[in-house]
């Protein structure tokens, strides 16, 4: 994603320099979520945070669908943020769920789903905006 996301906000729209200003954003979002989750959500179950987590990135792909360029730092903040949770609760949720005996099988299993999945969705984002402009 963070390849193609320049060229995903200019097609919404912005011009190259606010793209490139609001891809920046990423980092610093993920970096902010991962502080406010260490502080903020600390005392809540795992599934919380992640619960949110899964939830920015929509909310921010929303933002950018109904308002195109203006909404692309809403979109930059948002994804960053979600990914930036994700990636704690990917290591907190199964010891959660299946504490520490189960940690390791479920660690190791959490990711495929996703990954099958990301692995493929590239090779189709690569083919909807070479195709698409």
């Amino acid at each position: 994603m963070a390849a193609h996301l320049p060229g995903l906000l200019r097609a919404a729209g912005a011009s190259a320099t606010a793209a490139a200003a609001a891809a920046a954003l990423v980092g610093p979002a993920q970096v902010a979520a991962r502080i406010i989750e260490f502080g903020l959500l600390r005392a809540f179950h795992p599934l919380s945070p992640a619960r949110i987590a899964s939830v920015l990135h929509p909310i921010g792909a929303a933002s950018l669908i109904l308002f195109s360029a203006p909404g692309i730092v809403a979109f930059a903040l948002l994804h960053g943020a979600g990914n930036g949770m994700i990636t704690i609760a990917k290591g907190t949720l199964p010891l959660a769920l299946f504490g520490p005996r189960g940690y390791g099988c479920a660690a190791g299993y959490f990711p495929c789903p996703p990954g099958s999945c990301n692995r493929r969705h590239r090779s189709y984002l690569a083919c909807c905006s070479t195709g698409w402009g």
